[in-house]
């Protein structure tokens, strides 16, 4: 519940940062039982429920995945090119699964992960895919950055 709640964080902090209307911004939730991708405008709310994560969409329908079998839950957006005005499909660049931070790029990215207090907990590069264990921290809020762009994560 602790590292899907964190996970839910990133989620919903990426929602935030994007205009919800448009259609090609999705939470993808994957399983052991399978995935499915939600459309961020027709979500109305995320919560937890015994056990269970409850995506209510707009049209009275809910999704209901038992937290114990969720592998993953990630921001997915499309975003156009400036050259051509294709769209082109960019995930976000972190997810966190069994207590485990990754942090993936094609290209060499600098990563910070510290307390809001400034205590730096890890500074390097990843080129490719960085793992950073985070269920040993203690409840409260941490910083990411990420080449520059800061995630506000909250450890539960």
């Amino acid at each position: 519940m602790k590292r899907l709640s964190l996970l839910l964080f990133f989620v919903l902090a990426a929602c935030m940062d994007v205009a919800a209307s448009v259609p090609d911004k999705k939470i993808v939730v994957k399983s052991s039982n399978g995935s499915a991708e939600y459309v961020v405008a027709d979500i109305r709310s995320i919560k937890f429920s015994n056990g269970d994560l409850l995506i209510n969409m707009n049209d009275g329908s809910v999704a209901t995945w038992a937290t114990d079998n969720i592998n993953i839950m990630s921001f997915l957006y499309y975003e156009p090119s400036p050259e051509t005005g294709i769209d082109e499909k960019t995930l976000s660049p972190f997810s966190i699964s069994a207590g485990v931070l990754r942090v993936e790029s094609v290209v060499p990215v600098q990563v910070s992960f510290s307390t809001v207090e400034g205590k730096l907990l890890f500074k390097g590069n990843c080129n490719g895919e960085l793992q950073l264990p985070v269920s040993g921290y203690p409840a409260g809020i941490y910083i990411l950055c990420i080449n520059g762009t800061t995630y506000k994560i909250i450890n539960r």
